[in-house]
Order: structure tokens, then C-alpha cells, then sequence
């Protein structure tokens, strides 16, 4: 007789796909079975936010703690997301830092790392430089020289966000960067980066013929006129996003050809 229990293990990876939340490690309590079946999607994203770093103590394991424990697990990581940061007394917990840091390493299939808490970056860089599979990256940048330099080591993105708090350090960088990424990136995104200037996104999308994305927002120096005079680099853009305001410049060259473009979006500022 066939049982939920006795199921194919790839039927049950298949079932359990469509699970999310708390359902996963609620099914990885009911047998030993469900348990083999639901690890891959259990242990696909490993998510840390404002609820885990409140709870983190010396008597809890992290989800990095665990993968440090269960170092077989990490073969299954594809996204890794760090929203918040567990501290002590305003600064970032040691033994935190080196859970995140430990775990990173093990995970040789990453896909995805998004960490958008500033100042942590530099902790975790190392353990990103042999990440062959990494595709996706969103980050906040304040980086000295030398670790804005392992940047370069990230050279097959397909997806690159670089988001408030960058240093001029790391901005100077970028061109040199997509650069390495001419054969892959195809969504580009520059948010509220106050080093930005016209010198260094000229710079990076003359490299990038083949963006698809592109997202300039917030950047002070860069209005949506430097933008669209940038835009003839990247003459398949399917999906472009700008700042404009009450101060912005007029524009006086024509608006470029974008036969491509299938969605636009302003962050517009004005006063009332």
C-alpha cells in the first residue's frame, strides 16, 4: 500500500516545494522520511531579520550555528539574506560574526547573498571569493580599498545591487568591476549612493551592451538626465528606473531610443 510516508523522495522534494514559513519545519518533525524530503527547500534560503537577531543568546542556535554543526547541510544553501545583525552593547556579536562568517565558506552553491546592513560586508567578503555559482548580489559597500578590491573576485553576476552607505572607495571601483562582468550582468541597480557621478556610471554601463536592468535612484549626483545620456551603452534595456526633482536640469538632447523598454519607474521629489 502506497503511504505519504513511502513516497518517492523526489515526489516528496516536489510536494514540499510548495511550502514556505513554519509549514517546512513542521513537516520535518513527522518522519524520518519527510525529513530527507524537506531538507533541500528547508535549507534553500537561509533568511536572518530583526526577529532572529532579538533572539539571538548563547542558549539559541542560529541557522549559521546550525549549518557550522551540520556542515552537510550546506550543500543545499542557495540564498543566503542578512537583513540584521545580532549586537552587544551597539556593536556587532563576535561569535555572530564568526557563525555568519564560517557558514558562508561552507556554502559552495550559493546563488544569492544579500546583506544590507551596513558595516558587516567586510566580515563576510572572505568567505565570498570562491563562490563560483553566485549569480545575485545586493550589498551595502562602505569598504576600505583593500576589501573593495575582493569585489573584483565576484566576476559572474547576473544581478548587481549596490545599495546607501557605499564608499567612494568601493564607487570608483565599480567600472573596473562590470568591466569583468560584460558576458553576464544584466540587471544593475545604484541606490542612494552619494559618491556616484556621472564619470564612474559612464564608465560602468559602456561596459554593460547587454544590461537588460538598470536602476538609478536617489543618487544625488546622478538625475535623470545624466541617465538618459548614458542610456545609447545599453541598447536592449527592458526595465529602467530614475530620479528626478524640482532642481533636476533640462534635458536638451533628444530622449534616446529605447524600442526594448517594457517598464519605467520615477522617484520623483518635489515640494508642494
Amino acid at each position: 500500500m502506497v503511504s505519504a510516508d513511502n513516497l518517492n523522495l523526489d515526489v516528496l522534494e516536489l510536494i514540499f516545494g510548495f511550502l514556505s514559513g513554519n509549514d517546512l519545519p513542521s513537516v520535518a518533525l513527522v518522519s524520518r522520511s519527510f525529513l530527507a524530503g524537506v531538507i533541500p527547500r528547508l535549507y534553500n534560503t537561509i533568511s536572518y531579520r530583526l526577529r532572529q537577531a532579538k533572539g539571538y543568546s548563547q542558549e539559541t542556535m542560529s541557522p549559521f550555528a546550525a549549518l557550522i554543526a551540520h556542515p552537510h547541510l550546506a550543500v543545499h544553501v542557495r540564498n543566503i539574506e542578512i537583513r540584521e545583525v545580532s549586537t552587544v552593547k551597539l556593536r556587532v556579536h563576535l561569535v555572530f560574526a564568526r557563525e555568519c562568517r564560517d557558514a558562508i565558506r561552507l556554502c559552495r552553491n550559493l546563488k544569492t547573498f544579500k546583506c544590507t546592513v551596513p558595516g558587516v560586508l567586510a566580515t563576510f567578503l572572505p568567505s565570498l571569493q570562491d563562490k563560483h555559482r553566485l549569480e545575485s548580489v545586493r550589498i551595502h559597500a562602505n569598504l576600505t580599498t583593500d576589501q573593495a578590491q575582493m569585489l573584483l573576485k565576484m566576476n559572474k553576476l547576473q544581478s548587481l545591487s549596490v545599495e546607501e552607505f557605499a564608499m567612494w572607495n568601493a564607487v570608483d571601483l565599480l567600472p573596473s568591476w562590470t568591466q569583468s562582468l560584460v558576458k553576464t550582468l544584466t540587471s544593475l541597480c545604484l541606490y542612494m549612493i552619494n559618491e556616484l557621478h556621472e564619470g564612474v556610471l559612464e564608465g560602468m554601463l559602456s561596459h554593460l551592451p547587454n544590461l537588460l536592468g538598470l536602476h538609478v535612484v536617489g543618487c544625488p549626483k546622478v538625475d535623470h538626465v545624466v541617465v538618459l545620456q548614458q542610456i545609447p551603452h545599453t541598447p536592449l534595456l527592458q526595465s529602467l528606473s530614475l530620479t528626478t526633482s524640482e532642481s533636476t536640469r533640462p534635458l536638451y538632447m533628444p530622449p534616446p531610443s529605447l524600442r526594448h523598454l517594457r517598464h519605467m519607474a520615477f522617484d520623483t521629489r518635489y515640494t508642494m
